[in-house]
């Protein structure tokens, strides 16, 4: 049987067949391997931008006495500036309240002499307020 002509045509029809079966299959293998290949490159960029995002935060988990540190002086610099701000308002503010009550004083009629740092004002009754005057 292995000796005839047919036999022999009929076993390479059979493995022709099933080489270009296992052709179309490999073909197949690759086109699924290439849209891994695709998926896992996306998602490698995705991680890899994540990672670049938590820089800070495995800095602050390797140094958690440095990141303490560092939010402590943030934390003081900030509240030391805005008492600053607060201040320097609030003395112009009063300069300006003691500048309007001197030169009213000073218009006033009735104020008469100094004494102890302050006017004292003098009305009909007699004394009635003692305000310091620098």
């Amino acid at each position: 049987m292995p000796d005839k002509e047919d036999y022999r045509l009929y076993l390479d029809s059979k493995f022709n067949g099933m080489a270009s079966h296992i052709h179309s299959q490999f073909i197949n293998v690759h086109d699924k391997l290439d849209t891994i290949e695709k998926q896992t490159t996306k998602t490698n960029n995705r991680v890899t931008k994540i990672e670049e995002d938590l820089t800070e935060y495995r800095m602050i988990k390797k140094y958690p006495k440095i990141a303490i540190f560092i939010i402590t002086i943030s934390v003081i610099g900030t509240v030391y500036g805005f008492m600053r701000i607060v201040d320097r308002e609030v003395s112009t503010t009063v300069r300006a309240a003691t500048d309007t009550l001197r030169t009213e004083i000073r218009n006033m009629d009735g104020i008469s002499k100094t004494t102890r740092n302050g006017y004292v004002k003098y009305n009909d009754f007699g004394l009635t307020d003692s305000i310091r005057i620098r």
